[in-house]
């Protein structure tokens, strides 16, 4: 999700993979009456919000046919609106979208893409992970932080004691422990998906999108 939003930022001049800052924008552009941005971040959540939407109607969709695996249809609505997303960059190559047709075109897929996304994970998770966003995630993973801390020093007294290898035993058992893991992966993944992006999109700005894409087309 970072690299997609990386390259909306590079090309369109916006974030997509997260709504804070656009509902903040939203608010500052309405109290200045700038009606055009207003309506342009008005846009982006809406998009989201139908990224959303469209999640939830692919997996009841599946679920009420009994499929396998209700979560195939989202994810390869997902991956269709991103390759629209690539074939706008194939169109653009390195150029800045400029305001029009072009910009609400690929910022809305990428929105949309992004709502879908975020929403499909969230219900795979039962709401334990986001994808879009690392606010979540770092509050998380510093009230986990504090529980994992005190359950070393609680280790550390003398009862009952413990050997490093029942340690070492207890760290792939432990609920926080294994949750530190996951919420610090998650944190990385958003920092290798925004460096790995940018580099392609420096690089080969027309392929930029491509392994996403694929990788969706895998899931």
């Amino acid at each position: 999700s970072h690299l997609t939003n990386i390259i909306t930022i590079l090309t369109c001049g916006t974030v997509t993979s997260h709504v804070s800052g656009t509902t903040s924008n939203f608010g500052r552009e309405v109290a200045e009456r700038s009606w055009s941005l207003a309506g342009f971040s008005l846009f982006l959540l809406t998009s989201f919000l139908v990224g959303a939407m469209i999640s939830g109607l692919a997996t009841e969709f599946g679920r009420r046919r009994l499929w396998e695996s209700i979560y195939v249809l989202p994810m390869a609505i997902e991956a269709l609106f991103l390759a629209a997303f690539a074939f706008g960059l194939e169109v653009h190559g390195q150029r800045i979208v400029q305001p029009g047709a072009g910009l609400y075109f690929m910022t809305g897929l990428a929105c949309m893409a992004m709502g879908l996304q975020n929403a499909t994970i969230t219900r795979i998770s039962s709401g334990v992970v986001r994808t879009t966003h690392v606010t979540g995630v770092l509050t998380d993973l510093g009230l986990e932080v504090v529980q994992f801390l005190y359950w070393l020093r609680d280790r550390s007294r003398p009862y009952p004691p413990g050997s490093p290898t029942s340690l070492i035993r207890s760290l792939h058992t432990h609920p926080t422990a294994r949750r530190l893991a996951l919420l610090a992966s998650i944190l990385g993944s958003f920092a290798l998906g925004a460096c790995l992006g940018t580099l392609a999109f420096d690089r080969f700005p027309r392929w930029a999108m491509f392994p996403p894409v694929l990788f969706l087309a895998w899931i």
